[in-house]
């Protein structure tokens, strides 16, 4: 099962349902929320699917509402100051209180200051439920997570005060254990982050009640969970990836809340779009993992195949194939029967024409091979690399680069090459024409004390054939994809990945043979057939669950690595981390890092 299933059971039956359960449940209720709740909810649930549950109206808890004395209100909140005062304040007066009954959920643990401050208040005796309902984090998809926390860099790495930041990661990460029920074993990296998050997560999973602790998974079979912070892999969130869901993230203006807003031609008149980037698209899941030559194409044979198999688009449109975009754009025009369908193509359409055009008309392809020779340590055919920093250079004179793409390449450069000499980032800083807080942001890289470190497969990688040569652009592997195969393999080693608390049996989880079609797991065929972008197969996965968690964020190209290794060893896994990390973010996260 994956995790944002039992999430959505948690949100939409145990909280919502439970409350109808306990009364008439052809009573409307109101539902009451902050702005971290509602993330939550908003990341696994459509608003269709809480309506349906009975709620009238979604609201939110900081602003002045209308009262509604009759009606009852669940309240899922943060267990923070401000949303439990805004709460109590609702019926502060007693002649005029906002709503009926109270049903009181929690996204986490509530501190016993504040449930203090709701026993003494007025709101205490209209409480029906009171319940921590443990659902702190975002399933944005059906096997990741993350907590939406964007300043985490700068309080995990920065001294003092990231202990505090470990505590509140570590109660968050105890909730999505609870929700999978499991009590995992936990392995981390030996980093000092890593190492001390791992440690509290293993306490609070401890310090459990014997009832919440009953429910999880304490069995042999139980998951793994391995623990890493952002310093193990510096590389994967700097480089320009060209699968699709990647590259959309990296290069079009997607919201937090996965929403892309277009504006498009109707009749003469500019009309705004706006779109949710999520698996209830029928493409998406089929789309997002894929390299953005293979998106097109599979987006116009979707396209000819819904055709073929149509009787009435057949007579409308005879038995010519389409072969380009703009064939399929005029098609659908001719189609406005199937216009809620085609909006989807259309919207893809749209996407893939516009990364493609920013790829070419950005230098994207010779900054691309410049970042993978320098990520790789290798040429496009495996060859030894020479006067890799002149390369570094030559694009950082060039005037049509943009400075955002001088600063990823710099400070992949730093990233690869810990012991750059001092003279190097000083050519590089001249040669970009970098000036104050650009300079800042490179001295912050170097200050965070993030190497690449040249790794070797944990097993022999094999020879690949000229039809099965991975695209010269997309060479790199995150090291995440082989830390998860290790896992899978039972060949990850316990001095670089030790156990935190109680270590799993000797043979837990090895030796899971991989699909017999993939032939490396390093590779993206060109061949035709099954492409990487499928749904996770329909066959039940078979093995321990492994969970991947990275503290300071993580990149949209480790999320699809894990999916990868999931389809290939058909065993489940979940990755999650502190926040999504684009470039972009990246650089802000970085640049806090020295204030």
């Amino acid at each position: 099962m994956s995790l944002l299933q039992p999430t959505q059971n948690r949100l939409l039956q145990d909280m919502i349902g439970h409350v109808g359960a306990d009364g008439d449940s052809a009573d409307w209720k109101l539902l009451m929320v902050d702005k971290r709740s509602m993330r939550v909810i908003s990341s696994a649930c459509r608003m269709y699917d809480v309506m349906q549950m009975g709620i009238s109206a979604v609201e939110d808890v900081m602003i002045k509402r209308q009262p509604l004395p009759k009606i009852d209100a669940i309240y899922f909140l943060s267990p923070c100051e401000e949303s439990v005062n805004a709460m109590i304040g609702d019926f502060a007066d007693k002649k005029k209180p906002l709503y009926n009954n109270v049903h009181l959920f929690f996204t986490s643990r509530l501190s016993e200051e504040l449930f203090k401050a709701i026993q003494k208040a007025r709101v205490r005796r209209r409480i029906k439920t009171f319940r921590e309902l443990n659902v702190d984090y975002l399933a944005f998809e059906s096997q990741a997570f993350q907590f939406d926390s964007l300043e985490s860099m700068k309080s995990l790495f920065a001294a003092p005060g990231g202990q505090e930041e470990i505590n509140r990661i570590a109660e968050r990460l105890v909730t999505v254990c609870t929700t999978m029920g499991e009590l995992p074993y936990i392995r981390s990296g030996t980093s000092p982050v890593a190492s001390s998050l791992a440690s509290a997560v293993n306490k609070k999973l401890r310090d459990l009640s014997p009832d919440a602790r009953g429910q999880l998974n304490k069995g042999g079979d139980r998951a793994l969970l391995l623990i890493l912070d952002r310093t193990f892999d510096p590389v994967s969130p700097l480089l320009h990836e060209f699968t699709y869901q990647a590259m959309i993230y990296d290069l079009l203006p997607i919201t937090d809340d996965n929403v892309y807003e277009y504006t498009f031609d109707n009749g003469g008149d500019e009309v705004v779009k706006k779109v949710l980037l999520d698996e209830h698209d029928f493409l998406w899941p089929k789309l997002r993992h894929l390299h953005i030559a293979d998106c097109i194409n599979r987006v116009i044979e979707d396209f000819n195949t819904f055709i073929k198999t149509n009787k009435a688009v057949k007579l409308n449109r005879g038995r010519k194939e389409l072969t380009s975009l703009k064939q399929m754009t005029e098609a659908m025009k001719e189609m406005p029967q199937y216009q809620e369908m085609f909006a989807k193509y259309a919207l893809h359409i749209r996407m893939a024409g516009d990364c493609m055009d920013k790829y070419n008309g950005t230098e994207l392809e010779k900054i691309a091979l410049i970042e993978q020779d320098l990520a790789t340590g290798k040429g496009p055919r495996g060859e030894s690399i020479s006067k890799v920093f002149n390369s570094v250079q030559e694009i950082l004179r060039d005037p049509s680069v943009g400075p955002n793409d001088k600063m990823r390449l710099a400070l992949l450069y730093l990233a690869c090459y810990k012991d750059a000499r001092s003279s190097d980032k000083d050519k590089m800083i001249e040669a970009a024409g970098f000036r104050g807080k650009e300079v800042e942001l490179m001295e912050s890289m170097a200050a965070l004390g993030v190497s690449s470190k040249r790794r070797k497969p944990h097993r022999k990688e094999a020879k690949l054939d000229e039809d099965d040569q991975p695209y010269q652009v997309s060479r790199y592997t995150p090291l995440v994809k082989d830390l998860i195969e290790g896992i899978m393999e039972g060949e990850l080693n316990e001095d670089d990945y030790p156990y935190s608390g109680e270590a799993a049996r000797e043979g837990y989880g090895q030796k899971a043979a991989p699909a017999k079609q993939a032939k490396s797991l390093k590779t993206t065929s060109r061949k035709k057939g099954k492409d990487k972008g499928e749904p996770i197969e329909k066959e039940r996965p078979s093995g321990p669950k492994v969970v991947v968690f990275i503290a300071g964020g993580m990149c949209f190209s480790e999320v699809r690595a894990a999916y990868e290794v999931m389809r290939a060893y058909n065993r489940e896994v979940v990755i999650g981390a502190t926040n999504i990390l684009t470039p972009t973010k990246l650089f802000e996260e970085v640049h806090t890092r020295i204030k």
